[in-house]
C-alpha cells in the first residue's frame, strides 16, 4: 500500500513541475510576441506605375517589290545582308538598241548631207526670187527632220544605258529574299523585307482598367528577361486604339521607346512599367501604418512619440479568475482590451462512479480566461484546464491532486491564457491616434502631406501567425493532458491535465481513462 502512495506522490510532482515549467517558458513566449513593430516617417521619393508584359519588336519593316516587268538578270543580296539605301538589290536583262541606234544615226547623216546640197541650191538661185523660196522651204523643213532624228537617236541611246534595277528604300537587314537570277517578274512581286534593327520598340498589354491613365510621353522603365541587370528607359510612343478581349477582359497594345540598346533584340520579353504619377522629398510611412475610419486616414504613434525620436508602448493584461463551484459548469466573458475572465470547469466525480468513495476531481473547461478547481473537503482536487482567449495562448493547468483538502492549480493556465489576451489586445492599442493627410501610394509606401513630421515613429500591425504554427501550439498543449489519473490509495486521480478520478483505497483501485 504504500509502495503505491509513493508512486502516485511522484507522479504527481513530476507532472506538477512539467506544468509549472511550461508555462512559465509560454508566458516568456507572449511577452515577446506582443512587442508592437513600428517604422519611422522617412523622406523619400515616391511613384505610381502601371506594370504590363510584353516584347521588344521593330519600328518599321519595308517590303520591296519589283516595280517593274523584266526577266532578272542579276541579284545583288542574299538574306541576312546589311544594305544602305540605294543599295542596288537586282537588275533585269537589258534590250538591244544597237541596230536602232544605227539605222538613226545613218538616217541623220543623209538628212545632213540634203541640208547641205539644199543650201547650195539656194546660192546658185541667186536673182530668182521664186525659186530661192522654194528652196528655203524645203531646207526649214529638212531641218525640223533633222531635229526630231536627233531626239530619236538621243533616247534610243538612253534606253541602251539605262538597266532596269530595284534598289534598297532604306537602311537595314534583308530578312527575307525570294528572288533568283532568270526569274520573271511582274511590278507587283515581292522580292525582300528589310527590317532597320537599330530602331527598336518595347510593346506591352495594358488592362482595359488602366488604360485610362496611360498617356502618350509618360516616362517607362524596362526589365527584359535575358537582360535583368540592365535598367532600360523609355517613353511612352503610342496606344492602341482597339483592345483584344480574353475571358471577358480586354488589353490594350501600348508601345513604348528603347532609349539604350545595347544587348538588346527583337523578340526579348519583359517587363515595362509606365509611371503614370510621382512625388520627389516627400514624407513616406509603410502603407500598413495608415487605416481608414469613417473616410479618414488614421496612424498611431507612441505616447511619448516626438520627432526625431519614439517608443514601444507594450500593453499587459489582468489575471483575474472566479473559482467555480463543485458540479457547476463554467461561464466566460469577453472584454475588448483586457483579459477575459472565466469561471471554474465542472467538479468532475469519477472517483464516485468508479470507486464509490466521496472523493472527486475538478476537470472541466473554463470559459475564456482562468479556471480553478474544488475538491470535496475529505477528497483531492484534480486538474482542470483553463483556457486563455483574446490574443494570448489557451492557458491549461496541470494541477496535481493533494491531500485532504483543496488544490487550486488548475488556476495557473487561466491566469496564463488571460495575461496573455490582455498583453496581445493591449498592444495592438498601445500608444494614441492621429489623423494624417494622405497623397500618393504604391504597394509599399504612402505619402504623407500632414499630420507627421520627419522622424516620428508610427506603428505597424501585429504580425500574423500562421494557421500551422497556432495549430501546433494548441495540439502540443492538448497533448500534454491526455493521461488517466491512477487509482488506488487514499489519492484522487487525475494527476494530468484532463485525469479521471481515481477509486478510494477501501473500495476500488481502479482509474478513470484521461480525456482532452
Amino acid at each position: 500500500m504504500k509502495k503505491w502512495i509513493l508512486v502516485g506522490t511522484a507522479v504527481v510532482l513530476i507532472a506538477a513541475s512539467g506544468t509549472l515549467y511550461w508555462y512559465t517558458r509560454d508566458g516568456q513566449t507572449e511577452a515577446a510576441a506582443t512587442v508592437q513593430p513600428t517604422a519611422r516617417v522617412t523622406k523619400g521619393n515616391i511613384s505610381v506605375k502601371i506594370s504590363g508584359s510584353g516584347s521588344v519588336n521593330t519600328v518599321e519593316t519595308v517590303s520591296v517589290s519589283a516595280g517593274a516587268q523584266g526577266k532578272v538578270s542579276k541579284v545583288n543580296f542574299k538574306a541576312g545582308d546589311k544594305v544602305k539605301k540605294g543599295q542596288l538589290l537586282i537588275a533585269f536583262e537589258q534590250e538591244d538598241y544597237t541596230n536602232q541606234i544605227a539605222k538613226a544615226e545613218l538616217n541623220l547623216k543623209k538628212q545632213d548631207l540634203q541640208l547641205a546640197s539644199l543650201k547650195k541650191q539656194y546660192i546658185e538661185a541667186y536673182g530668182d526670187e521664186d525659186r530661192q523660196a522654194d528652196i528655203k522651204l524645203q531646207i526649214d523643213s529638212l531641218r525640223l527632220d533633222i531635229e526630231s532624228a536627233n531626239l530619236e537617236l538621243a533616247d534610243l541611246k538612253e534606253q541602251e544605258a539605262a538597266i532596269p534595277s530595284v534598289v534598297a528604300p532604306s537602311d537595314g537587314t534583308v530578312t527575307t529574299a525570294s528572288v533568283a537570277v532568270g526569274d520573271q517578274l511582274n511590278e507587283s512581286k515581292v522580292i525582300a523585307e528589310i527590317v532597320d534593327y537599330s530602331k527598336l520598340q518595347f510593346t506591352m498589354n495594358v488592362d482595359e482598367l488602366d488604360i485610362p491613365k496611360i498617356k502618350v510621353g509618360q516616362a517607362a522603365d524596362i526589365v527584359l528577361n535575358a537582360l535583368p541587370t540592365e535598367a532600360l528607359t523609355g517613353k511612352v510612343l503610342s496606344i492602341a486604339q482597339e483592345g483584344s478581349s480574353s475571358n471577358g477582359s480586354a488589353s490594350y497594345a501600348v508601345t513604348v521607346s528603347l532609349d539604350k540598346l545595347t544587348g538588346v533584340i527583337a523578340g526579348m520579353s519583359g517587363e515595362a512599367s509606365v509611371i503614370t504619377a510621382s512625388s520627389d522629398n516627400t514624407l513616406l510611412v509603410p502603407i500598413a501604418a495608415v487605416r481608414t475610419v469613417g473616410g479618414r486616414s488614421i496612424v498611431r504613434v507612441p505616447e511619448s512619440s516626438t520627432a526625431g525620436t519614439g517608443t514601444t508602448t507594450t500593453g499587459t493584461g489582468a489575471r483575474t479568475q472566479t473559482q467555480g463551484q463543485a458540479q457547476q459548469p463554467g461561464t466566460g466573458a469577453t472584454e475588448t482590451g483586457q483579459a477575459a475572465r472565466g469561471a471554474a470547469g465542472e467538479a468532475g466525480a469519477g472517483g464516485g462512479a468508479n470507486g464509490g468513495a466521496p472523493s472527486g476531481n475538478a476537470n472541466g473547461n473554463g470559459g475564456t480566461g482562468a479556471g480553478a478547481g474544488t475538491g470535496t473537503p475529505n477528497g483531492q482536487a484534480g486538474g482542470q484546464q483553463g483556457f486563455g482567449g483574446q490574443g494570448g495562448r489557451t492557458g491549461q493547468a496541470g494541477a496535481y491532486g493533494g491531500y485532504g483538502g483543496q488544490r487550486q492549480a488548475g488556476q495557473f493556465g487561466g491566469q496564463r491564457g488571460a495575461g496573455g489576451a490582455g498583453a496581445g489586445n493591449a498592444a495592438q492599442q498601445a500608444g494614441r491616434m492621429v489623423e494624417v493627410t494622405i497623397g500618393l501610394s504604391n504597394e509599399t509606401y504612402v505619402e504623407i502631406k500632414s499630420g507627421l513630421t520627419e522622424g516620428e515613429t508610427v506603428y505597424l500591425p501585429m504580425p500574423t501567425v500562421s494557421t500551422a504554427t497556432a495549430s501546433s501550439s494548441q495540439q502540443q498543449q492538448m497533448n500534454f493532458g491526455q493521461f488517466g489519473g491512477f487509482g488506488g490509495a487514499q489519492f484522487g486521480g487525475g494527476g494530468f491535465t484532463g485525469g479521471g478520478g481515481g477509486g478510494g483505497a477501501r473500495f476500488s483501485a481502479g482509474g478513470g481513462g484521461g480525456s482532452r
